[in-house]
């Protein structure tokens, strides 16, 4: 994460809210789940789409070139397939309906 995020990121362990400190210990579980997904979800989005030689039309891939330029330029080829696009989009779904599931002020709780 960068240090961008870094400033803006507010832990999802309840420090805003007087949650009991199980729904506490459920988010930083949820929350770990979030990184993972963050970097994939972001090789997706900001590749650069394509067909090369690698490229298995017949299975339903494309070609994602990712491009990194952090010191050293360093560039990686993934084939995708259409299934494996749904599950992320699926995958993090499910997490962000946990998470909201899990964050929401239940009855009595009081704004820190």
């Amino acid at each position: 994460m960068d240090n961008a995020h870094r400033a803006s990121w507010r832990p999802l362990n309840g420090d805003r809210f007087n949650l009991p400190a199980e729904r506490q210990s459920e988010l930083k579980t949820l929350q770990s789940q979030c990184e993972p997904l963050r970097l994939r979800r972001n090789e997706v989005v900001h590749a650069l789409w394509g067909v090369t030689a690698r490229t298995n039309l017949s299975k339903g891939e494309l070609t994602a070139i990712v491009a990194k330029a952090r010191g050293k330029l360093k560039v990686d080829m993934y084939n995708y397939t259409t299934e494996f696009m749904h599950e992320l989009a699926s995958q993090i779904s499910q997490l962000s309906l946990a998470i909201a599931t899990q964050a929401t002020e239940p009855p009595g709780a009081t704004v820190a």
